[in-house]
């Protein structure tokens, strides 16, 4: 069975810490889509710390590389 390729690239920030709004439009997504994926997709962005989320860059790298997703790194 041949697995499916994608064609996106995930843009994977260089900072740590970012508050909700931001970590959605770190990938030009708003609020409901942004808890879709936290929930539904196992997205590994954001985990809540206090009243920040921690955006942990290993784990995003590691989901878009298992899904074949092109990286691209950029700082803030």
């Amino acid at each position: 069975m041949a697995r499916a390729t994608h064609n996106e690239t995930v843009a994977i920030p260089s900072c740590e810490f970012v508050d909700e709004t931001f970590a959605a439009s770190i990938f030009e997504w708003d609020m409901q889509r942004l808890y879709y994926m936290q929930s539904f997709n196992s997205f590994p962005i954001p985990i809540r710390c206090g009243q920040m989320l921690v955006v942990r860059t290993a784990d995003i790298a590691r989901w878009a590389l298992n899904r074949r997703y092109g990286i691209t790194r950029y700082s803030i």
